[in-house]
């Protein structure tokens, strides 16, 4: 469908999406003037589209039905080919993309306390946006059992579990207008301490998530909002838990499959427990040296309470 409304100029795109939405008006200068070829494009596209309109549940089936059968009685009055161009067949297909598995290892920094450890991460399955976006949908991150540990002062010591986390980004245009979220949770330290060399909390469990929109200006860019909350249950918190809630907001952008980036910001307020006002800012970059190799940087600044963390975290990257 997509596919299919590229191929038309705007005011054609616009009859057909008026068509689904406000009704057929087939006295419209748009719809009137256009050649047989242009009216048996946007009559094809209209009918496709408002049967994914009803596939979402946002048109009634009795209004749909009435619709559709004046798109097709229309069509059939035309005695030519729509010849919409074939859609093209993804330059890597889903089964030549990276492997699922990753493991990284590499060194962090925390530049605030003038500390650093080796980190270690294995992550079980899937992808995210700094991994190769070849044979992968754009936008999208899902992620099961990403394990990290640190090694420091000859002790190894637990990091975090991510269980899962899923963000899907898809970009609001002219005829599509998604619904982008986000939902992740495991075990962490809290807060700034989560980012440190040498984290002194304990570890707790949490639950983050978000709604909002994203868009797509150009080529590979993606820019994202969410209204975002997250939870975390630690022994060492007063009242044992942390509720805050705000935004984030993010840009992604790759260039091929040799170079990505993402940037993203937190800003949260307290709710309840012990949450305070946090701003977190991390940019990310992944440059990919062979198919199963990468080199990826972290950079990252957060703030809560008065306290500042600057750090960075260098890692060789192998999928498999």
């Amino acid at each position: 469908l997509q596919h299919q409304l590229d191929q038309l100029d705007a005011d054609h795109e616009a009859w057909a999406i008026a068509a689904t939405e406000t009704g057929i008006d087939l006295d419209d200068p748009r719809y009137r003037d256009a050649t047989p070829r242009e009216q048996a494009r946007m009559l094809e596209t209209a009918h496709d589209r408002l049967y994914f309109r009803f596939t979402e549940d946002s048109v009634r089936r009795k209004d749909a039905l009435a619709t559709t059968r004046t798109l097709l009685a229309t069509r059939s009055t035309l005695d030519v080919a729509a010849d919409f161009t074939p859609v093209p067949t993804p330059a890597t297909p889903p089964e030549r993309g990276h492997e699922t598995s990753r493991l990284a290892g590499g060194w962090r920094y925390d530049r605030s306390a003038r500390s650093s450890a080796a980190v270690l991460r294995f992550r079980g399955a899937y992808h995210d946006r700094l991994d190769p976006p070849a044979g992968y949908l754009a936008g999208g991150e899902l992620e099961f059992f990403d394990l990290g540990v640190l090694a420091r002062a000859g002790e190894l010591r637990f990091a975090d579990f991510q269980i899962v986390n899923v963000q899907a980004v898809s970009a609001w245009d002219r005829s599509f207008k998604p619904l982008s979220w986000q939902v992740s949770g495991g075990l962490r330290r809290y807060g700034l301490d989560a980012l440190r060399a040498d984290p002194q909390l304990r570890t707790g469990a949490y639950v983050d998530g978000g709604a909002g929109i994203a868009v797509a200006p150009v080529g590979n860019l993606y820019l994202y909002g969410f209204a975002f909350a997250e939870v975390d249950a630690n022994a060492d918190l007063e009242h044992e838990h942390a509720l805050a809630a705000g935004l984030r907001g993010g840009m992604s952008w790759h260039h091929a499959s040799r170079f990505m980036q993402q940037l993203e910001t937190d800003w949260l307020g307290p709710v309840s427990g012990a949450a305070g006002n946090r701003l977190a800012v991390r940019l990310g970059s992944q440059w990919q040296l062979t198919a199963d190799e990468g080199l990826r940087l972290s950079l990252r600044y957060a703030r809560e309470a008065g306290v500042e963390l600057k750090g960075l975290e260098l890692s060789w990257v192998h999928y498999f």
